[in-house]
């Protein structure tokens, strides 16, 4: 499992790489200048806010403070975190973090190979841990990308309201449930 997300962490890095230095037309800033605030979308895999938006205040050069909230498959997520720019560039390796709560939602119906099952997803608190590449794309554009893994705090299970509760039901939603493997991007306008 290791290996996947090294491969995909390089993958990701080689393709942010090769678009930023292949591309004629792509003029690099040195750094996204003195604006303090960004507002980004953010969709991916196992994201902290499902498909959503994240709010960014620049408190310094190389730190951002979060919050953000969407809606994925187990309910709204909101959420607050930071992430420490290792440099002061347009392309940057980043680290991150998150405090995700996620909302839960009732009647969550899975059908699986015509054998249906029912289940009551339950709130959920997780803490996500991440590192990414942050590409700047003139003085207020960045592209970013990041792989990581949630950690529930509050591990709450789904129940199974109806129908046969099968290993591919459970697989479904331990994949769809806050927590796991992140493979997530963001295009962020910063003000």
């Amino acid at each position: 499992m290791k290996k996947i997300y090294a491969t995909a962490a390089l993958l990701l890095g080689l393709s942010i790489s090769s678009f930023a230095f292949t591309n004629p037309h792509l003029k690099l800033k040195p750094e996204l200048g003195d604006t303090k605030h960004g507002i980004a979308i953010v969709t991916g895999f196992g994201t902290p806010y499902g498909i959503g938006l994240e709010y960014a205040y620049r408190l310094t050069q190389k730190l951002d403070l979060t919050v953000g909230g969407g809606q994925s498959i187990s309910g709204f997520r909101g959420g607050l975190g930071a992430r420490f720019f290792l440099r002061d560039k347009a392309f940057s390796p980043f680290i991150a973090g998150n405090l995700i709560y996620s909302s839960g939602i009732d009647g969550l119906e899975f059908d699986a190979n015509g054998t249906i099952a029912t289940y009551d997803m339950p709130s959920r608190v997780a803490g996500f841990a991440k590192v990414g590449l942050k590409l700047g794309i003139g003085k207020h554009v960045a592209l970013m990308g990041a792989v990581g893994y949630a950690q529930p705090l509050v591990n709450s299970q789904p129940v199974l309201v109806s129908g046969t509760d099968t290993d591919l039901h459970r697989t479904a939603m331990e994949v769809t449930n806050l927590g796991g493997v992140e493979l997530s991007t963001a295009l962020q306008i910063r003000f």
